[in-house]
């Protein structure tokens, strides 16, 4: 018995392969990608034009630690590719076919590409790497007051005094605030141990 395919049937086949194909295609292609990324860093190479979370990205897709499927969902949401990064592989495959468990005041089931960046940080214990149960998560949402004990202080500049404060700070690679800590530290006003809050 021979069957024959309508000429629908068989373009929607043949289109549904070619696609089929440009996936696989995709894949091997970020994998590549990858391996030469790592092979210019290794080599010195300055890739920081390419962008910090792309190069996260295929570091992580080149040794092994992200799927490469990943890359393709989560555009534009690097906490999560973070997260996923810290997992095992086999736990990324799972969290990507079945989806993700999160707390949004009660236990929810997205696909990773709903996941907000706010709740990909609460996803995975950073010290034992184990990914949190949606309860878990509910209660490192949670913020517990700290009693402190600084004292509040308002310094008013003028526009030039501030512009002039900020572009010392840039150079010192720290915040305006954090800037002025360090100053009355090295002048003796604050001892060391005073840490910024």
């Amino acid at each position: 018995m021979t069957v024959k395919q309508s000429p629908e049937n068989q373009l929607q086949t043949n289109l549904l392969a070619e696609f089929i194909a440009a996936i696989n295609e995709a894949k091997r292609s970020i994998v590549k990608t990858a391996h030469a990324y790592k092979a210019c860093v290794d080599a010195g190479i300055d890739m920081s034009r390419y962008g910090k979370g792309l190069g996260f990205r295929l570091i992580k897709i080149a040794e092994g630690k992200l799927l490469p499927e990943a890359h393709d969902k989560l555009l534009g949401n690097d906490a999560m590719v973070e997260a996923l990064a810290t997992l095992p592989t086999a736990t990324q495959k799972q969290l990507l076919d079945e989806g993700v468990s999160v707390w949004r005041g009660k236990p929810e089931v997205v696909s990773v590409e709903d996941v907000r960046p706010s709740e990909a940080r609460r996803l995975v214990d950073p010290v034992t790497r184990r990914l949190l149960s949606p309860q878990e998560q509910g209660a490192r949402q949670t913020v517990v007051p700290v009693a402190r004990h600084d004292m509040p202080i308002t310094i008013n500049l003028s526009r030039e005094d501030y512009n002039e404060l900020a572009s010392q700070a840039k150079r010192a690679r720290l915040s305006p605030g954090a800037y002025i800590l360090a100053e009355l530290v090295k002048s003796g006003v604050l001892s060391k141990g005073k840490k910024a809050a």
